[in-house]
């Protein structure tokens, strides 16, 4: 029975390419963790003793960071075409699931959703996210003619990660506005911290034990070494868990809301559990060991702690009365 098709599009084709690249349980239980920590975040610090109002906008906004991770992973998928075709040859677009073409229609229609549910909301956001997706957009151009970027790996985060920076800026504007508070030292702080956090996971997924990993895969180990690559990795880590212990400031509360402003003491255990492991790993001999040697499931263990954690607490300090 042949797909069916919409404004050009295999449906059957979409759902498929979502499936293999953008998993969209996980992705979706990450934006709405990514969105409610950050803004619950902010109101317990910029706004004590505030109703923290989880209304459309809040829905609208935790829809737009979705779109845009998406968008930004069709873009990945585009500008790693090359590469893909070496170290990940099932991905879709290097195994003929579809073309370019195929992916610049979800870009497009991906923006034109973002940029219409951001004009109902305000248009300072309307830029910046328009900003963004331009600017993802460039980067394939930009990659392309440019090896260094392409391939140094800390060049190529410098240059790149602005767009993961620019979720989290949005968020915190969101929020500015719809409190109608003002940008202040501790939210740029907490935003910090974010970036760190997710700084943790994507050093994690692309940092190896191994010895001798090819010299063109795209590794921070292989530009740092191995050493260098898990300090940077439990560094981001431990100094994301130090601000916003400092911001939340437990040891002032009592009763629940101090046992709930410890709770970012666990993202330290898949902090311990992967270091153990990197090292552990990098005892063994070549022949024995794991074919990636990576940290990416300790890394996405403490990211998706590090929200979900932050949403709890942010729940119980301030909605007190629910409790």
């Amino acid at each position: 029975m042949p797909s069916k098709n919409f404004s050009g599009l295999n449906l059957s084709t979409v759902s498929t390419f979502i499936g293999d690249v953008f998993a969209p349980g996980l992705h979706i239980i990450y934006a709405v963790a990514w969105y409610l920590a950050l803004e619950g975040s902010l109101v317990f610090l910029l706004e004590p003793g505030r109703t923290w109002n989880l209304d459309l906008s809040v829905i609208a906004g935790i829809v737009t960071v979705l779109l845009v991770l998406f968008y930004l992973r069709v873009i990945d998928e585009i500008k790693d075409y090359d590469y893909d075709r070496v170290y990940n040859p099932d991905r879709p677009l290097v195994r003929g699931l579809l073309t370019i073409k195929d992916l610049g229609i979800y870009l497009l229609l991906t923006a034109a959703a973002v940029i219409a549910i951001n004009l109902f909301a305000s248009p300072v956001l309307t830029l910046l996210v328009a900003v963004n997706l331009a600017y993802a957009l460039f980067l394939i151009w930009l990659e392309k003619i440019s090896s260094i970027v392409r391939n140094k790996m800390f060049v190529n985060l410098v240059v790149t990660y602005p767009v993961n920076i620019l979720l989290s800026v949005y968020i915190y504007i969101s929020f500015l506005e719809r409190y109608g508070h003002s940008a202040e030292l501790p939210g740029l702080l907490l935003v910090l911290a974010f970036v760190l956090a997710f700084l943790n996971y994507e050093f994690g997924r692309k940092t190896s034990w191994s010895p001798s990993p090819p010299p063109d895969q795209r590794l921070y180990s292989n530009e740092i070494g191995r050493i260098g690559a898990i300090i940077l990795w439990t560094a981001c880590a431990v100094a994301a868990f130090g601000l916003v212990v400092g911001l939340i400031q437990p040891w002032n509360a009592s009763g629940l809301e101090a046992a709930a402003g410890w709770l970012p003491v666990l993202w330290l255990f898949p902090v311990y559990k992967g270091l153990t492991r990197f090292l552990r790993g990098m005892k063994q001999e070549p022949e024995s060991e794991t074919k990636t040697g990576l940290l990416t499931s300790p890394s996405l263990l403490f990211l998706m702690a590090f929200y979900i954690l932050l949403v709890i607490h942010s729940f119980i300090v301030n909605n007190p009365a629910w409790f």
